[in-house]
């Protein structure tokens, strides 16, 4: 059966990792001009002004690869941890999710406006569990954090590719596996699944969740895909941008994200881990874009730096 909803929500989210891209871009172009204005320069509209007020973020390859380990491994012990205690990860999502709209307004608003609206909405949001507009502000919120990854790019394909994959086999193997771990590529009903992100899908059909992108209009079927889903998606287009500087690449990585959604619509029954298409489909279209343009070399290169076991760029924000 045809399920708008779910169509909608692959055209929506697509369209809103584009539109990150390309606002993170002007905000940062944004910055230059006003940067070179206050220093009364004249100014140039040329790739190394481009990165003239963005922070680099540097640290030896291995030292990142330990981290990025660290931080899946301490999300999936915390996952295993609190299997059976699905509220305390509702809590932990309230008030990350308070701190993420305030870390936005304060980044796009003065602090006379950021800090009022951004209490607003907060309390607007918080006190909205049992109504039935929660999953519109839930969208709105996901989309204001969309929104502000735009700020962030990976300098260098295998630095995102690190990210993307150990992403992958948390989302796989922790997310929708079995009570052992084990990978579950194929869907796993909610009602026989004893995992956490199965407990917290029987409480968002009570209470909306704010980890979760909603679409529920009309008669169809509601669907469901997860805030890291999206914002991982935006996280490689924001790469594709930087690194082809080119429209039609990044529209070519846009698709690839939603055709890998598209495929999630053979899925009857949930939960099923988005990023088992998304991380694999995204990543192809990726070094097909570099082949076609000739920048295949330059994707897969290592810098001296890395080989040296110098510091490397990992991120501009």
């Amino acid at each position: 059966m045809f399920n708008y909803n779910f169509w909608l929500m692959d055209a929506f989210t697509s369209c809103l990792i584009f539109v990150s891209a390309l606002a993170g871009d002007r905000r940062q172009k944004s910055k230059k001009i006003e940067s070179k204005l206050d220093e009364n320069s004249d100014y140039e509209d040329t790739d190394e002004i481009r990165t003239y007020a963005r922070k680099e973020i540097r640290m030896h390859l291995s030292h990142y690869v330990l981290l990025n380990f660290t931080y899946f491994a301490l999300m999936a012990m915390l996952v295993v941890a609190l299997r059976h205690y699905p509220t305390y990860i509702v809590y932990i999502q309230h008030m990350a999710v308070v701190g993420f709209i305030m870390i936005a307004f304060d980044g796009w608003f003065r602090p006379a406006v950021a800090y009022p609206l951004g209490i607003m909405l907060s309390i607007l949001w918080f006190f909205s569990g049992r109504t039935a507009y929660r999953w519109i502000l839930n969208n709105i919120i996901i989309v204001v954090f969309t929104l502000m990854v735009g700020d962030i790019q990976f300098k260098n394909f295998a630095v995102l590719q690190i990210f993307m994959w150990s992403a992958f086999i948390y989302d796989v193997c922790v997310l929708a596996g079995s009570t052992n771990l084990s990978p579950s590529l194929f869907s796993v009903g909610v009602e026989k699944c004893d995992t956490l992100i199965c407990h917290l899908f029987r409480m968002h059909d009570k209470w909306e969740l704010p980890s979760v992108f909603t679409m529920k209009f009309g008669n169809a079927t509601q669907v469901f895909l997860g805030t890291g889903d999206i914002l991982l998606g935006a996280l490689v287009v924001n790469f594709s941008k930087s690194f082809f500087k080119s429209t039609k690449y990044v529209v070519a990585v846009v698709l690839s994200f939603s055709f890998a959604l598209g495929l999630l619509s053979q899925i009857d029954s949930m939960p099923f881990p988005a990023l088992a298409t998304i991380v694999p489909v995204c990543s192809s279209a990726i070094i097909l874009c570099a082949f076609i343009s000739g920048k295949t070399r330059q994707l897969f290169s290592i810098k001296k730096d890395a080989a040296s076991g110098e510091q490397i760029g990992l991120l501009m924000a």
